[in-house]
């Protein structure tokens, strides 16, 4: 993914977000900057429960189920986020 596309694609799911849409562009500018780009096959564990978490992950395509107890609880699709801040 090229840097500009990898701007515009976060820009708008930032904009979009609860807890990022009211920064400035400069804010998500440098958000944005610190983003780096996973790519999961399915069945991919992203992140454990329990396990001291220190990123955020953003949901750009795909599904990811979340799982408590070994129960799945709910599903993430496209523009949600999980994860710590």
């Amino acid at each position: 993914m090229r840097e500009a596309e990898k701007y515009i694609i976060f820009q708008k799911m930032l904009q979009k977000h609860f807890l990022f849409s009211s920064l400035e562009e400069q804010d998500h500018s440098k958000l944005i900057s610190l983003v780096t780009r996973i790519d999961c096959a399915p069945g991919h564990l992203v992140c454990s429960q329990g396990e001291e978490g220190d990123s955020c992950f953003f949901v750009r395509p795909g599904v990811y189920g979340g799982v408590v107890n070994g129960n799945e609880v709910t599903q993430l699709t496209s523009g949600h986020s999980f994860g710590e801040l």
